[in-house]
């Protein structure tokens, strides 16, 4: 756990090395920690005057952990067909790209070499 809070305070303080190799948990909570993944955290505290430190020291570990910023992104996945239009769309600026091209070394007097 103490690896886990190493990993948790290095990816709130923004630091360039985050130290994930450190243990297998924070080597296997690695995308979920600083990836493209969304982290709930579950957190279980008691009201017993027994467990006042092991819970208060629970919730200051639960507010570090919330203050993790992943950089969520949505992987989209294109069908086939979908893709061949993105090709075929790709293919037709080509074609209009040369053919401005074209034209405006026709208006120059030929193709400049620099």
């Amino acid at each position: 756990m103490s690896c886990l809070g190493n990993v948790i305070h290095a990816l709130t303080n923004k630091n360039d090395y985050v130290p994930y190799r450190d243990s297998k948990l924070t080597r296997i909570l690695s995308e979920s920690l600083g990836g493209n993944y969304r982290t709930s955290l579950i957190v279980t505290c008691s009201s017993h005057s027994s467990s006042l430190e092991e819970t208060a020291s629970t919730l200051k570990f639960a507010a570090r952990a919330k203050n993790i910023r992943n950089a969520c992104r949505i992987n989209i996945k294109t069908s086939p067909e979908e893709m061949q239009k993105v090709i075929a769309q790709l293919r037709s600026q080509v074609v209009e790209l040369k053919l401005q091209l074209e034209a405006s070394d026709r208006q120059a007097g030929g193709p400049c070499i620099s």
